[in-house]
């Protein structure tokens, strides 16, 4: 099964931390550019307050020439220099505004790279359901097979239970549909096998009927039909098997009965 992980936030929440981290700069361009201006704006009231001196000067020396009738001629005015560094409002840059930083809510979407969706095919759902049965608990395992995630429904399932026996885990086959619409159709354990268990065909088909199906659906004993695919063997008694254990390997041998795993010749293989 395939999963897949949304990276998009984790690049979100190191983005905002990168940002971050470069507000105390921000600020310290700020305060700089703020005591620009008001060098400046200093500078700019200085030189007109100078300039306001300069032209009451004048003002007086012309009203006091006036006044005076023997003057040959009048006096001749101070020149006023500029300062050489005095520059026009329209001459000087425009003091930059510092962007404020944009806030979790603000923050800017990362761009993704766009990629085609993988689709995930050929996976099982299992729901499982524990019953009283014979005086005992019986775990239920409902499996059922989806062709990709996009399907609607399971196109089949299967129902078993696992039993220990002498240590060993068997497997029980109950039913199986072969379709959402078909019936279940048990049981699918060979007749030692549910000896072993203490079931025979009518117990079998009577637990088989408390499989938890993802539809929902139950069905009576009647309703299930006998499995064509059953594997057929004659009828032994129900007692446990005659074990014997392998010189060479070690290992228990145990015949005429299923055993989940680990019931392959030469197998699991030895590493003593």
């Amino acid at each position: 099964m395939l999963v897949r992980h949304n990276t998009t936030l984790l690049e979100q929440a190191v983005d905002l931390a990168v940002k971050r981290s470069a507000i105390p700069t921000l600020q310290a361009q700020a305060a700089a550019q703020e005591k620009t201006a008001r060098a400046t704006a200093f500078r700019r009231m200085a030189t007109g307050g100078a300039i306001a001196v300069a032209a009451v000067g004048i003002g007086l020396g012309i009203n006091l020439g006036l006044r005076d009738k023997t003057l040959p001629e009048p006096a001749v005015l101070p020149t006023i220099e500029q300062p050489s560094d005095l520059t026009s409002p329209k001459d000087e840059p425009p003091i930059p505004v510092p962007t404020p930083e944009p806030t979790q809510e603000q923050a800017p979407q990362a761009d993704v790279p766009t990629r085609p969706d993988v689709v995930t095919v050929d996976f099982n759902k299992f729901a499982t359901k524990n019953v009283e049965f014979q005086g005992t608990t019986w775990e239920l395992i409902t499996g059922h097979h989806f062709k990709d995630e996009n399907d609607e429904t399971w196109d089949r399932a299967w129902c078993y239970s696992r039993r220990s026996v002498n240590g060993v885990d068997v497997n029980v086959s109950l039913a199986a549909r072969s379709a959402p619409t078909a019936p279940p159709a048990g049981p699918g354990a060979a007749a030692q096998t549910l000896q072993l268990v203490g079931l025979d065909d009518s117990s079998a088909v009577d637990l088989a009927t408390r499989c938890a199906w993802l539809d929902g659906r139950t069905f009576a004993s009647s309703e299930i039909i006998p499995d064509q695919s059953r594997e057929q063997a004659a009828t032994v008694p129900a007692e446990t098997p005659a074990t014997e254990v392998d010189p060479d390997s070690g290992f228990v041998v145990v015949s005429g009965w299923d055993a989940i795993g680990n019931d392959l010749p030469d197998m699991p293989t030895s590493t003593t």
